[in-house]
């Protein structure tokens, strides 16, 4: 953005032009100024932090916010955006938890420190936040979590495990697998897959040895994750692979067309069809399924 260009922008901004556009017209013009602050143009940044100090409209709100996360914009007066943590918006303090996070730093330790304090949804929205920020951080902050009586904030504190743990909070995780939450379990085992050490692989085997006897299909996601958890510790554990197969070929006839063709093409070491002694996957079908079984656990 050229200086003539950014003293247009401020004049559109101190003139109240942007207060006469509507809902959509603002948005589409916040988002615009957002994109010359993500590629390094501070007075983008100082014209969307100087709306947003004047600006009480939710909706508005929540452009300017979203349009500001960039790390770019992370030099502004952090004091403001710490109070929207406090709005009673639906929306606003979750939009303003996500910034700080992604701001990282001194931003992201006001939620840090506001983890102790907070009191319902904010807790959840706290630690979603946090799953969705970036760099080392230390994971003893989450692990008191996973056994919240929320389902939210379990999902939250597991979710921020599996995107910013390490192998430490294994044990944490295993105790998540014997939440009586289906939800709880799956994303445990989403967390193991992408964080979780060897120390896991009796846990798994025995859920591998419970769902395999459940109906046709229902639980075949935990299967597919849990024989991807255990196939990453083939190598470590290669006792892991023969437990897994003794179960998959015990229930084979529970399984539904789907499910075997996903075993016949990523994991035919447990499948009855195969000979008994295969060498074990390999490393690119290991980093293969477990890419997948990330990705999906993105996508939800």
């Amino acid at each position: 953005m050229s200086d003539g260009e950014s003293s247009a922008d401020r004049e559109v901004f101190e003139s109240g032009y942007l207060e006469s556009l509507s809902d959509q017209e603002f948005e589409s013009r916040v988002r615009k100024i957002g994109e010359l602050g993500a590629q390094g143009c501070r007075q983008a940044c100082d014209l969307l932090y100087r709306t947003l100090l004047v600006e009480r409209a939710e909706a508005r709100q929540v452009a300017l916010l979203a349009a500001m996360k960039t790390k770019k914009c992370s030099h502004l007066p952090l004091a403001p955006i710490a109070g929207l943590l406090r709005s009673r918006s639906l929306l606003v303090p979750g939009v303003a938890a996500l910034l700080l996070a992604a701001w990282g730093g001194e931003a992201e330790q006001i939620l840090v420190d506001s983890l102790a304090d907070a009191r319902g949804g904010s807790l959840d929205l706290y630690l979603f936040a946090l799953a969705n920020g970036t760099g080392p951080l230390d994971v003893g902050l989450f692990t008191p979590y996973v056994d919240h009586r929320s389902l939210s904030v379990r999902l939250a504190s597991i979710a921020a495990l599996a995107e910013r743990g390490d192998a430490s909070c294994t044990e944490r995780l295993v105790d998540a697998l014997a939440v009586r939450s289906e939800q709880t379990q799956v994303a445990a085992l989403f967390a193991l897959i992408a964080v979780g050490d060897a120390r896991a692989c009796d846990a798994v085997l025995r859920r591998l040895e419970l769902d395999s006897t459940r109906d046709r299909g229902y639980f075949f996601s935990f299967i597919k994750l849990e024989l991807t958890f255990l196939a990453q510790h083939v190598r470590e554990h290669p006792e892991v692979l023969a437990a897994a197969r003794r179960v998959t070929v015990r229930n084979w006839k529970r399984r539904t067309d789907p499910e075997q063709k996903w075993i016949a093409r990523y994991l035919p070491q447990v499948s009855p069809e195969s000979p008994d002694h295969l060498p074990p996957p390999s490393n690119e079908v290991v980093e293969e399924i477990r890419r997948l079984a990330l990705e999906a656990a993105r996508a939800d």
